[in-house]
């Protein structure tokens, strides 16, 4: 994000440069055993991100529309989960937005048939 200031505006306008937001896409993992996370490979945002918080992430990921599965969005350790297959959470906000973010998935309870999670995409905001 390009933002021209004034010097009398120099302030808030250093302000503004800090925010953003950083988009990322990765294919979603086989789901095998029931009981078992399973990991999709890491996003990792660009270097802009260095040193901003997390404010909200919007996430998107693909499944079958006769399947389901327990989903958490994580960076390093800690993890929130997932409602549903597409959403908003604010509930990684003032993590760093530098750390990579992955999402995990299990089968539900009962289910014994492996399943393909489709293509994951992120759009992370940041300030």
């Amino acid at each position: 994000m390009r933002v021209w200031c004034w010097p009398v505006l120099l302030w808030p306008c250093l302000a503004l440069a800090a925010s953003g937001s950083w988009s990322g896409t990765v294919g979603g993992p086989r789901v095998a055993g029931p009981g078992r996370m399973y990991a999709s490979a890491p996003l990792n945002p660009p270097a802009p991100a260095a040193g901003a918080r997390i404010r909200r992430v919007h996430w998107r990921y693909g499944v079958p529309a006769d399947r389901r599965s327990i989903a958490e969005l994580c960076a390093g350790q800690h993890c929130v989960p997932l409602n549903g297959n597409r959403g908003v959470s604010d509930a990684l906000a003032g993590t760093p937005a530098a750390a990579p973010l992955a999402l995990r998935f299990r089968l539900p309870p009962g289910e014994r048939r492996s399943l393909q999670v489709g293509v994951i995409q992120l759009l992370v905001d940041y300030r």
